[in-house]
């Protein structure tokens, strides 16, 4: 792909005054930095509190302290309520939190959210060394769209930016060959990757004494990156690692720079706080709950929002001289791969995103896939109308078909129908869990 085509292709519209923006703050000092977001939040706090019935109802004043903390499970109970109904338009989307560690929400994005949020991920690819238009490999839990219109817009999409998606999803042995091909033949500028799908990768190739060295960087995200899996995939690719951080919901949030001192907090799309049990901030060091406000989101502002994970601000600021707010970890995000009869891996995405669709999410508050065996798994629910349940035996059989299709063989689900799934002491839970011990 010629580098300027796809700039004349993906930077249309508003988006090249998008980029703009995003790079005034770059290097900004905290004071400018302080006021943008002053700026930004003032707007959208007034703009909340006359036009979005959930928080007229509930705030009194317009500090951000006025609003209350967000959670899923108020989405789900008050989604209409924090919906401005004359706002949504053609263009506005609506999308659904995978809901890996904590409640599954359905939630909408205008489209000026979406569009900033796009150029946002372009600009962290930049940090990672990517120009648009260069190669990059996505390594991603892919699903393929479900109309033809769908699908011809991400193939458009993946053109224009010179994107080739390599689906997680399905991880056994047999493919593997096919992902080091891949890797080697289309010689990527960047590697965008589901952080444990690759980390699995890497350590099968330890395993074989293998490495695959990569010309470019290697972008990962989805769950946290701990100092072993970098490690690890340092060795196996004999690259630069860098982690990213975002929400379905919020979209990119932070990413690392080329200093790796902790994930740079971008001041441009969200306001972020990490705070206690009692919604205050927490001091500098202290571990405490990621809340998030949108900051262009229209349509369905989500104020405070608890995205369910668990940070901690960094005491120091990074070396690169960038004054953005610095995470040095974030904990509390675990999604778990289930294991394969020939060794490999399977994406546990997968069977949420069945589980979600076939059963229904709107059927249950939670749920949690375990697999006991290559073959058997158990599926915990807390349903909505127990009652119900008898009526779901043509869902049931339809998810076990869905299931046995990426398995490859026939699988045992047994359903266990329970009053709640307790929490960890991050205040979330695991969907996924894999019994299979490791070998």
């Amino acid at each position: 792909m010629n580098k300027h085509l796809s700039a004349l292709i993906v930077y249309r519209r508003n988006r090249k005054k998008y980029l703009s923006e995003i790079r005034s703050l770059e290097w900004a000092t905290e004071e400018e930095i302080f006021a943008y977001q002053r700026d930004q939040l003032e707007r959208v706090l007034k703009d909340a509190k006359e036009n979005v019935s959930y928080y007229h109802k509930r705030v009194e004043g317009i500090r951000l302290s006025d609003f209350p903390i967000l959670t899923r499970q108020a989405i789900k109970e008050e989604r209409e309520d924090l919906i401005v109904s004359k706002r949504i338009d053609s263009k506005t989307r609506e999308d659904t939190t995978s809901g890996s560690t904590s409640v599954p929400v359905s939630f909408l994005l205008d489209y000026e959210h979406r569009e900033r949020g796009m150029i946002l991920k372009l600009f962290f690819n930049e940090w990672a060394g990517l120009q648009l238009g260069e190669p990059m490999i996505k390594f991603w839990g892919l699903f393929p769209a479900e109309s033809w219109k769908g699908r011809m817009h991400d193939r458009i999409s993946y053109w224009s930016r010179n994107i080739i998606p390599v689906s997680t999803l399905d991880f056994r042995m047999e493919r593997l060959e096919e992902f080091q091909d891949i890797f080697r033949k289309k010689d990527p500028k960047l590697i965008l990757a589901y952080n444990l799908p690759l980390y699995e990768f890497a350590k099968v190739l330890r395993r074989k004494n293998k490495t695959l060295p990569i010309h470019g960087a290697i972008m990962t995200s989805t769950s946290t990156q701990t100092p072993e899996i970098r490690a690890t995939l340092k060795e196996i690719f004999q690259c630069e690692i860098f982690d990213r951080y975002g929400t379905r919901e919020m979209m990119d949030i932070a990413c690392d720079c080329e200093k790796h001192e902790g994930l740079h907090v971008c001041p441009y799309m969200q306001f972020v706080e990490i705070v206690d049990d009692k919604g205050n901030p927490v001091p500098k060091g202290v571990p405490g709950r990621i809340v998030a406000t949108q900051l262009h989101n229209t349509v369905m502002p989500l104020i405070r929002y608890d995205t369910g994970d668990i940070g901690t601000w960094a005491e120091e600021k990074c070396s690169c001289g960038r004054n953005w707010p610095l995470i040095k970890q974030i904990d509390g995000r675990a999604i778990c791969m289930f294991k394969h009869r020939d060794g490999g891996r399977l994406g546990s995405y997968y069977f949420m995103h069945h589980l979600n669709n076939i059963i229904g999410q709107d059927q249950f508050s939670r749920q949690q896939i375990i697999q006991t065996n290559y073959d058997a798994f158990t599926v915990r629910l807390v349903l909505y109308e127990p009652a119900n349940w008898g009526q779901f035996s043509q869902a049931r059989t339809a998810y076990a078909e869905a299931i046995e299709s990426l398995v490859g063989e026939p699988v045992n689900i047994t359903y266990n129908l329970v009053d709640e799934i307790p929490t960890l002491p991050s205040g979330k839970y695991l969907q996924v869990i894999c019994e299979i011990p490791e070998e």
